[in-house]
């Protein structure tokens, strides 16, 4: 008889089901999460193990379920483990039953699993074929000194954990340097690193001989390195959780996605690009789509929703090279996007200037402006779209004369953007300028100036909700 056991993660926002994407955690919150696993605690139910391929952000994700609703997901290092264990049971569930519940906000708990014998378990592949079948011959973003960081930092490592050194303080500073500047990286080698590096600093402290006399670090690890050792562990775990989750996924990348846009490497790719296109923006569009929609996954689908994207990007245990033709290709994009709006409002400055006194620029409100005909793109006048612009009434997001009067700024740039992309207007902040009687450079400033922020991110999911 073999026994296995699984920790089971998540059991907050499992029960903080309410929970807005993106919103900030409460009191409340917490002290549900915390109760709701005292409770766990005190009955002790049977828990089902089950595998989820569709959840969204990791397709090998495995539910854990008990007294009728899910509680939380079997912990991603114990994956592989669990997948094993599911197919020599014919891969439906597996019963578990609790042994241990950390009753916090946070909180965990551990399940046991027993089998008739030991099963042995592949690792995942870090190169799925899904990801070898994927190509892209176009340029891609040069390295920072992020990446350079990174590389002086594993070769250090690799020389204390080989037993070449014998340095707490340098193991110390390089860990420190390696979570720096591999933040952003959620590529599989990164994440296979990480789990090295923890697994090696917990045998430190595990009285291991293998790790204290033979790494020369028994006088040390004996003494007063405990804690510190122990402290880089919860550091790499920290940051390995930090990518669970889809707000503190949404914030990491929304201030580094800034920063590449605005970096020197990414000035170096735009002009090796415009240098392929000829000048013209528009021109390689098609070229930097056609890899993009081809992505495994089904990722096209999610590429404006980063949080998301790049989450489901490391589940699948993206390749590190892979990765950054990724992001690349999408920083190619965006950028090209706001050239080609750039170019547009340049062509109509002139007619936009002349719809200057309107309620979306001077506050004002339709009683002032009592008689004015709304022009609706050719985009908007089909059934289809009729039907979207009378919800998008019914929902108070529109006024009687298509006007949205009640929107701030950035919502009417999210929703002219939002209706957009569902009914392709080629020419968006014009066309959407001209039926709201607004400046289009004006509208399209609402747009970029808090494109990244979490309240537009959120805003704009509810208008998917209604126009799609």
């Amino acid at each position: 008889m073999a026994t296995y056991r699984i920790k089971i993660v998540g059991v907050h926002y499992a029960v903080n089901t309410d929970h807005t994407r993106l919103a900030p955690e409460t009191e409340e919150m917490h002290i549900r999460t915390a109760t709701f696993l005292r409770e766990l605690d005190e009955a002790r139910p049977c828990v089902v193990l089950m595998p989820e391929p569709t959840n969204p952000v990791d397709t090998r994700a495995v539910m854990a379920r008990a007294q009728g609703k899910r509680i939380g997901y079997v912990d991603k290092t114990q994956l592989d483990t669990v997948h094993a264990l599911l197919q020599a049971g014919g891969g439906s569930f597996l019963r578990t039953r609790i042994s241990e519940v950390e009753a916090r906000k946070h909180g965990w708990l551990h399940v046991i699993l027993e089998a008739d014998a030991e099963v042995p378990v592949e690792p995942s592949q870090s190169l799925s074929d899904e990801w070898s079948r994927w190509t892209c011959t176009l340029p891609s973003i040069a390295p920072d000194e992020a990446h350079f960081a990174r590389i002086e930092a594993e070769a250090m490592l690799d020389g204390v954990f080989s037993k070449h050194i014998a340095d707490l303080d340098l193991v110390e500073e390089y860990i420190h340097l390696w979570l720096s500047s591999a933040l952003h990286d959620l590529s599989e080698e990164a994440r296979l690193t990480r789990e090295h590096y923890i697994l090696s600093l917990k045998e430190m402290t595990s009285g291991n001989t293998t790790s204290g006399q033979d790494m020369g670090l028994q006088n040390t690890v004996s003494s007063q390195p405990m804690p510190r050792i122990k402290a880089l562990v919860a550091a790499l775990e920290k940051q390995r959780t930090a990518i669970c989750g889809n707000r503190r996924m949404h914030l990491r990348i929304e201030g580094w996605w800034k920063e590449l846009m605005q970096s020197d490497e990414m000035d170096i790719l735009w002009k090796t690009w415009m240098a392929r296109t000829g000048g013209d923006p528009g021109q390689g569009m098609d070229e930097i789509l056609t890899p993009l929609k081809a992505l495994p996954y089904d990722l096209y689908a999610i590429i404006d929703d980063k949080g998301l994207f790049f989450s489901r990007l490391h589940y699948n245990h993206v390749p590190r090279k892979v990765f950054w033709q990724i992001v690349s290709l999408m920083l190619l994009r965006e950028r090209t996007q706001m050239k080609l709006m750039g170019s547009i409002l340049d062509t109509y400055r002139e007619e936009g200037s002349r719809e200057t006194r309107s309620p979306l620029d001077q506050g004002g409100s339709k009683t002032e402006h009592p008689s004015f005909i709304v022009t609706i793109p050719e985009e908007l006048q089909s059934p289809e779209a009729q039907k979207v612009l009378a919800k998008l009434q019914k929902k108070g997001l529109l006024d009687e004369d298509l006007q949205p009067s009640t929107l701030k700024g950035w919502q009417k740039g999210t929703l002219a953007y939002e209706l957009a992309g569902r009914f392709a207007i080629k020419h968006v902040w014009v066309e959407m300028a001209k039926m709201w009687k607004c400046n289009a450079k004006t509208l399209r400033q609402y747009y970029s100036k808090e494109f990244a922020e979490p309240k537009v991110v959120e805003f704009s999911k509810n208008i998917k909700s209604i126009i799609y």
